[in-house]
């Protein structure tokens, strides 16, 4: 079974770069993910949802920075190193808004629901994960023991990188076989997070340094880290959500009443049910009242019509 191809356009990564990836990941096959028809409507629909999201990762930014500069990081639900802030709560949310989106898309497209099924499994995870700060257990073990010292904090990067990989993979295989404009969403996400993963595991160099909390270079690194990680999470729930609408536009624009002016609703089958065309469904029912009235009227003896009611 041969990959899609997508139509010619504009490639999902540049500089060279969309060969190698297409070869590491290439589009699911017959995924019926693609939408046609719809020319990326989805995301234009979804348009306020990403200005909304650029705010939320200013403020959640702008807040740490106040916490930093005028309260010492006494504010814990300003501090985005906590998991119980703001910029944690954001990151538990998008996270599973991401698993959301994954399993809204396994069950429109049957052709690739095991693999999406897994992404939406695997997301549902990691947003369990930041909720009971499991990752963390990692690097308060590791930080006993005088070997690992502050390099404790890149173990659980390194402990989650199969997993994070294979979220990462599949969500390219995902991006490829979407409208291109939605795809470089869930690339340009990916991108996002992989930077955070990057700048997490800088924490040692930072502190050999010198740089310790409540310093500006390890301060920006926090603020820059988790940034990118709730706009990257935020990136990917918008460009999945935004394939879902593509696909459903494209399901209702080839069923075979779309274009009529009537709305059809259709109903369970079963014996003498058939879909009502609502516009007139009350001049059908006032018809089908008048007939047994007319029929007991003609059976009267005396032939007299009944006074209507």
């Amino acid at each position: 079974m041969t990959a899609l191809k997508r139509p010619d356009g504009p490639p999902l990564l540049p500089m060279g770069l969309d060969g190698a990836a297409r070869r590491l990941a290439p589009a699911w096959s017959s995924s019926g993910l693609a939408g046609p028809g719809t020319a990326g409507a989805g995301l234009r629909l979804l348009r306020p949802l990403l200005a909304v999201l650029a705010v939320a990762t200013v403020v959640q930014s702008g807040l740490h920075v106040v916490d930093v500069a005028l309260f010492d990081l006494r504010v814990d639900r300003w501090n985005a190193d906590l998991d119980g802030s703001l910029a944690g709560w954001l990151g538990t949310v998008l996270t599973w808004s991401v698993a959301g989106a994954a399993l809204l898309l396994a069950v429109l497209a049957p052709g690739v629901r095991a693999p999406l099924a897994l992404l939406s499994g695997l997301c549902a995870f990691l947003s369990i994960d930041d909720m009971l700060q499991l990752h963390e257990v990692v690097a308060r073990v590791a930080l006993r023991f005088d070997t690992f010292g502050h390099s404790g904090y890149t173990l659980w990067p390194l402990v989650y990188l199969p997993l994070l990989c294979v979220i990462g993979w599949l969500l390219l295989r995902s991006a490829r076989s979407v409208d291109v404009r939605t795809g470089r969403h869930l690339v340009a996400g990916l991108a996002c997070l992989a930077t955070a993963v990057l700048l997490e595991a800088t924490a040692p160099a930072l502190y050999a340094l010198g740089s310790d909390h409540g310093q500006p270079l390890y301060e920006l690194e926090v603020t820059l880290e988790e940034a990118l990680e709730t706009f990257g999470w935020g990136l990917i729930a918008c460009g999945l959500l935004a394939a879902v609408v593509d696909l459903l536009l494209a399901r209702g624009a080839a069923s075979p009443d779309a274009g009529h002016g009537s709305v059809v609703l259709e109903e369970p089958a079963r014996a003498g049910c058939r879909a009502r065309d609502w516009p007139q469904d009350g001049e059908r029912r006032r018809r089908d009242r008048r007939r047994p009235r007319a029929a007991a009227d003609a059976a009267r003896p005396d032939g007299q019509v009944a006074a209507p009611s």
